[in-house]
């Protein structure tokens, strides 16, 4: 066992016998949260199937700790750490010369420190900033980040490394990156649910410089996002939100000067670099929603601009205008819901692509508790596409329709509880082929039961499933075949609890014959102390392959231990 384990096991007892007490003897200051060990192992062997490719590492170990330090009645520091011994699965720039920084902003790992005191509040790490659907939302960094918000007022800055820097290996089959930054920040004035009016400000920024080669078909970029949102709440129910969000991105730093005039692109040269390959674009989002306590009606428009960029977004479809409607309600103190949306989407409005195409979408669901015992949920989904050209060459055009139902009961008795449950789904898609000038059509249809019987008086349960899915395509049909059955023990005051799992599937595909799949599920889960457990897992899956893989066989074993204690 490494230095690693054994230092993190001594912690992990320490923190089970020692926090309880220290948490009692100084009242005024708390320490709560989890501490947890985790290993896995993989292996595998084949025969032949030698294209396969490991679907887990050898050998993966896991540190984590998620604690919230208080003190007094304003001060709260939640800690968050996530440490992961694995290999990587591609090649930093300072490898093998790996420094403490570099393995703690490793994005193999999370780690954070984040001190509030009254409305003062501090991000050090791995942190996400959210500040609206424009401008950065889904961008992890690793930095340093401050919001500050007395009363009504709001002030917000983050800044770090989004991207480390790859370095190209075609030997690898690694495509490279440069390493990137994000600033953003906001400022604004009023309540979250309520009205108030913001400005938001993200820049992202690509270091030419952090790796020696630069890669195929990788440029380095540099962009900003800037957008004022307003939300205002006309009634108690009724909320107005716009955001008006532009962009200036310069998608190859290294490429020519600009041979144009442009206002905005002059004006911004002052914030960052600009050359042939900038753009500025605009974008919008407006949504009026009434919502109370059973009834929600809203409506939203959204409008993207052909050379929009968002610094703090990976990807966000560009060109369109996209129309949608969304509404809910709640009966029989919520034992009957429906909801919906409908939603049309048009892109290419500025012909930057071959055809315009447009798109509908609608969605369904309803939901009803009949009696204490038996419920249904229903849902219903369609997803239109087409463009608007005649010549059949070019023509696309395909319609997608699911309908899903899922009902469920319980029945009570004295010595046993049984819960019943299914699911049936059907999909049905047409797609126009420019081969045959004709629609062919792909359905598929699911449906599954799940029974499960609980004992009143012994810490048993027993359950079975059983799943069939038909997939039929004008090439070939696809038949999944899978049953199942699972049970579950506690002994010992129900401190231990063994369970096993075992399911068998049987696929087949035309014109081959059909493949095996036999899977066992062991799990156990001990119950140490009040404050820690002790979970171990072992998955066994075996696969006889048909005609499709001539003679293939194919074991993989997964073993799995974990440690976790609370304080």
């Amino acid at each position: 066992m490494s230095d690693f384990f054994r230092g993190a096991i001594a912690l992990a007892m320490t923190l089970i016998m020692a926090f309880p007490g220290y948490v009692q003897s100084q009242p005024a200051v708390t320490f709560s949260g989890s501490f947890g060990i985790n290993y896995d192992a993989y292996r595998y062997s084949e025969s032949n199937f030698a294209s396969f490719r490991p679907r887990y590492p050898d050998n993966l170990g896991r540190l984590t700790a998620d604690a919230t330090l208080s003190a007094g009645r304003h001060f709260i520091m939640p800690v968050s750490i996530h440490i992961t011994t694995g290999q990587n699965t591609y090649q930093l720039p300072s490898l093998p010369d790996e420094g403490l920084i570099d393995y703690i902003r490793n994005p193999r790992n999370n780690v954070s420190i984040n001190p509030s005191y009254r409305w003062i509040h501090g991000f050090f790490g791995s942190q996400t900033p959210t500040y609206s659907e424009l401008t950065t939302g889904d961008i992890a960094l690793f930095g340093a980040g401050l919001e500050l918000d007395p009363g009504h007022f709001l002030f917000t800055i983050n800044y770090g490394t989004s991207q480390l820097g790859v370095e190209y290996d075609p030997f690898n089959t690694i495509a490279g990156a440069y390493q990137q930054k994000i600033l953003a920040s906001r400022i604004g004035y009023g309540r979250q649910d309520g009205t108030r009016f913001a400005l938001n400000f993200v820049k992202v920024t690509d270091d030419e410089t952090s790796i020696s080669t630069a890669p195929p078909g990788v440029r380095p970029a540099e962009g900003i996002t800037f957008s004022p949102l307003l939300q205002i709440r006309l009634v108690s129910n009724l909320l107005f939100t716009t955001e008006f969000a532009g962009s200036v991105y310069t998608f190859d730093l290294l490429g020519p000067e600009s041979p144009y005039d442009n206002e905005v692109l002059d004006f911004m040269d002052r914030f960052l670099s600009i050359n042939a390959s900038s753009n500025a674009d605009w974008s919008n989002v407006t949504s009026l929603v009434w919502q109370d306590e059973t009834f929600t009606l809203g409506g939203e428009v959204r409008y993207v601009g052909p050379g929009f960029q968002s610094a703090g977004y990976r990807v966000m479809e560009r060109d369109l205008i996209d129309y949608k409607i969304n509404t809910g309600v709640r009966l029989r103190n919520n034992r009957t819901s429906v909801s919906g949306s409908f939603g049309i989407r048009t892109n290419n409005l500025y012909d930057t692509t071959l055809d315009r195409t447009n798109r509908t979408i609608l969605n369904l669901n309803v939901f009803n508790q009949f009696t204490e015992a038996f419920s249904v949920n229903a849902n219903y989904a369609n997803f239109g596409f087409r463009n608007n050209v005649t010549l059949d060459t070019l023509r696309i055009e395909m319609i997608n329709n699911t309908v899903a139902v899922s009902p469920s009961y319980q029945i009570q008795r004295d010595a046993h509880t049984h819960v019943i449950s299914g699911s049936v789904s059907y999909s049905h898609f047409d797609e126009f082929n420019l081969f045959t000038g004709r629609f062919q059509n792909t359905t598929s249809l699911s449906t599954s039961a799940n029974y499960q019987m609980l004992f009143h008086d012994r810490p048993l349960s027993l359950g079975a499933m059983s799943m069939i899915l038909t997939n039929d395509t004008p090439m070939s049909e696809i038949r999944i075949i899978t049953s199942g059955i699972n049970v579950r023990y506690r002994l010992f005051d129900r401190r231990l609890v063994p369970s096993m799992r075992f399911t068998y599937s049987n696929i087949s595909r035309e014109p081959f014959t059909s493949d095996h799949r036999l899977r066992l599920q062991l799990r156990t889960a001990y119950k140490i102390t009040e404050y820690a457990d002790l979970n171990f897992s072992w998955n066994a899956s075996t696969y006889r392959y048909g005609s499709s893989r001539p003679d293939a066989t194919l074991s993989e074993n997964r073993f799995q231990i974990s440690l976790q204690t609370r304080f």
